[in-house]
């Protein structure tokens, strides 16, 4: 059994994807049998086997320092996978513990060591035992398939798989994990509840609520699924469309309206939520569809930085002067893809070209590329940006969407596919 074992399950978080859900989806492929913990979840070791392995992924506190200790007691080899340079002055815990410190204590106790790169396995040498051996193992390319294969394990099949392995303490896990999330949702949806309900607020879904509200017993419960379906799956642009099918829903009942001047058979509409996400995912990146049909799209996507290393969004202005130059000749609009809107419209939007904003998704990020017409991926070049990996440009490429960007040693077996620090020709 191959335990992985992260900080969070979030599957938004590319680490989590990259380096746990996508290597164990093709691990089981070959008949390895996987499955998953994070955070604080205790693990079991009384009952290990033979085939028993723990895999650390950028999960390096001081209780997973417990846990590998326990691991190499009961036997369990212990496998460090780590994808960024932790060992930069700023890279501190929000607890305030150095996570590059426990890592070095967790180093003692690990059979081996797993990384992205050559710059990070150069990085990871000065800092260990060199007893220890590092291998390279590189990211690879995430497809759709493979979204789908993480957004299932994060549903259902974690769930499973613990089960499988050890159902007292999967059991256990659950239990304590829920009033955690039912906080969560409570507190989501209190943050989001006016914003959703001023998306209702247009003229034509007023007139529609008091058309239907001689039929409220009966449109109640639709009502209440409609809202939870919208706000789930941020179909708030998909109402206008919906408010259609409610015309038709009234329980049987006939209505005369100015959105159905004759009097009309009210029946329940059937709404497919796998067609509705297949129709959003098409929809989401009709944003200014109009300047994307008359001038080229140039995109950057990423997350958008944080307070250690100079990486992310920023990294837009160090380009900035080339990109004024290529704007002078070349019609086009800059989009940015990212997961900070504030940080684009102070620093990004006041450039002087065009540019967009989108919000970042896990599957509308694959039509924001492949309707781009090139993506850009500056690098800052210090210590911590120097070691990140080239999926963003493996990912463009499969795409078909050509690549410029600055040189990294990740980029090197890409050097004949993409353009190299060349900005205004490239």
């Amino acid at each position: 059994m191959l335990i992985w074992k992260t900080n969070s399950f979030d599957i938004k978080i590319a680490s989590v994807r990259y380096r746990c859900l996508l290597p164990s989806r093709y691990l089981e492929l070959h008949g390895y049998k996987c499955c998953f913990y994070a955070g604080n979840n205790p693990i079991n070791f009384k009952n290990r086997s033979d085939s028993d392995v723990l895999i650390f992924v950028k999960s390096f506190t001081p209780y997973d320092l417990s846990l590998a200790k326990k691991a190499k007691q009961a036997g369990v080899p212990v496998i460090l996978d780590i994808c960024d340079n932790i060992f930069i002055d700023e890279y501190v815990s929000k607890s305030q513990f150095k996570p590059s410190e426990v890592f070095k204590e967790m180093s003692e106790v690990a059979s081996a060591i797993v990384t992205t790169g050559v710059a990070l396995k150069n990085t990871i040498q000065t800092q260990i035992n060199p007893s220890v051996p590092i291998f390279v193992v590189p990211d690879a390319n995430e497809t759709v398939e493979d979204i789908n294969y993480a957004l299932s394990i994060g549903k259902w099949g974690r769930w499973l798989r613990l089960f499988l392995y050890s159902p007292i303490s999967s059991i256990s896990i659950i239990k304590n994990s829920l009033p955690g999330k039912i906080k969560t949702v409570k507190t989501s949806y209190s943050k989001y509840r006016q914003k959703i309900k001023s998306k209702f607020k247009d003229k034509y879904y007023n007139k529609l609520l008091n058309i239907l509200s001689k039929y409220k017993k009966q449109t109640k419960t639709f009502l209440k699924k409609l809202i939870k379906l919208a706000y789930f799956h941020k179909y708030l642009h998909y109402i206008n469309k919906i408010k259609n099918m409610l015309v038709n829903y009234a329980n049987k009942k006939h209505f005369t309206s100015e959105l159905a001047i004759n009097t009309v058979v009210l029946q329940k509409p059937i709404i497919n939520s796998v067609n509705l996400k297949e129709n959003f995912n098409d929809s989401s990146v009709t944003v200014n569809k109009k300047i994307a049909n008359s001038c080229k799209t140039v995109l950057w996507f990423g997350n958008h930085g944080a307070a250690y290393g100079n990486f992310g969004m920023l990294n837009l202005l160090d380009i900035a002067e080339p990109l004024i130059k290529v704007s002078q000749e070349i019609n086009f609009r800059l989009l940015v893809v990212s997961n900070n809107y504030k940080k684009y419209c102070k620093y990004i939007q006041p450039l002087p070209f065009s540019t967009d904003y989108m919000e970042w998704d896990l599957f509308s990020i694959y039509n924001n590329i492949s309707q781009s017409d090139v993506v850009i991926i500056p690098n800052s070049q210090c210590a911590f940006s120097i070691c990140k990996s080239a999926n963003r440009a493996i990912l463009s490429l499969s795409l078909g969407v050509p690549v410029v960007a600055t040189r990294t040693p990740a980029l090197e077996d890409l050097n004949e596919c993409i353009i190299i620090d060349d900005w205004e020709g490239g």
